[in-house]
């Protein structure tokens, strides 16, 4: 017999030290997954900083305009060094605009940010019911001429829907922002069961419900939404019909400082002029005063010329 046969396995025995001991013949007690991955240990989500974009400095603007402001005031400056910083101060001044501009639209952004939220929601959900609404007319059984003239009606009220939504979108992002939608549950409260027309849409009563009552802006969106300019309209790169009343608004007050301007000049010269003549009435009054004086001591003399006596001498030069 060979010797592989004749050796059996024997039983080997725990020993009583060890208590990590544990026979290879007996399965594993941990469980592992199926797929045999090994387990890997839990480790804290590391979060990168953020990507900061490098925007300038508005003081570091001002204080750099300022510097080349005062090196271009020095009357020794060589004249190609001057035409490279009349270059340099134009760019510093076109970037701080740049940046200024930027501020003032990402602060008007978060300021707006919600009401636009509310009112492009709004907006939707009404173009959306208003769709649906024209679905269910154009397969309905009316007859041509009512269904013609309903049909007409909503694709009206469509058309100022989609305008709603437009203005809520592309409404530019620098400018202030004037609601649609403002009082639409003060409203929805007030409108009564029986006055709901047949299309349900009393609920979504607009604040300027008529035409002449929409922001000027509504009828420029309008107007961009024929021409397709509505990208331009929201990044300020139109003028639009507001832009025009507030550079008539800017030409007006500027009007003004400058009536106000010519007004207080006209009384700096008045009073400039005044000046003189009270000083010539001044001279003339003292003039008017010592004459006054000459005459009052010449009437003096001539009063008590005839009281005094002729005999008498003044111990003249001529005296006999």
């Amino acid at each position: 017999m060979p010797r592989e046969d004749s050796r059996s396995q024997s039983p080997v025995s725990r020993p009583s030290g060890d208590r990590h001991y544990r026979d290879r013949s007996d399965p594993p007690k941990r469980k592992h997954n199926s797929d045999g991955a090994s387990h890997q240990p839990y480790r804290k989500k590391v979060q990168l900083p953020k990507k900061e974009h490098q925007y300038p400095s508005v003081n570091e603007l001002k204080k750099r305009i300022r510097d080349v402001k005062r090196l271009l005031n020095r009357v020794d400056l060589p004249a190609d060094a001057r035409i490279v910083q009349e270059r340099a101060l134009a760019g510093y001044e076109n970037d701080l605009e740049e940046e200024e501009k930027r501020r003032e639209r990402s602060k008007m952004i978060k300021k707006y940010h919600f009401v636009r939220f509310l009112d492009r929601k709004t907006a939707s959900k009404d173009v959306k019911r208003l769709e649906r609404r024209e679905k269910e007319v154009s397969g309905s059984d009316l007859d041509s001429a009512a269904k013609e003239q309903k049909l007409a009606a909503l694709a009206q009220k469509l058309r100022v829907a989609r305008v709603n939504l437009n203005y809520t979108i592309y409404y530019p992002l620098a400018e202030r922002y004037i609601a649609l939608y403002a009082d639409a549950k003060k409203k929805k409260e007030m409108v009564k069961d029986g006055n709901n027309d047949e299309d349900g849409d009393a609920g979504y009563t607009l604040v300027h419900a008529n035409a002449a009552d929409k922001p000027a802006m509504w009828h420029t969106v309008e107007k961009c939404m024929k021409d397709g300019t509505l990208e331009l309209l929201r990044d300020g790169k139109l003028k639009n019909g507001e832009s025009g009343a507030v550079t008539k608004e800017k030409s007006n007050v500027d009007k003004k400082k400058t009536s106000i301007r010519d007004s207080v000049q006209q009384k700096d010269t008045t009073k400039t002029s005044v000046k003189p003549q009270r000083r010539e009435d001044k001279n003339a009054k003292d003039s008017r005063g010592f004459s006054s004086k000459n005459d009052s001591r010449h009437s003096r003399a001539r009063q008590s010329s005839p009281d005094d006596n002729g005999d008498e001498s003044d111990g003249g030069f001529f005296e006999m």
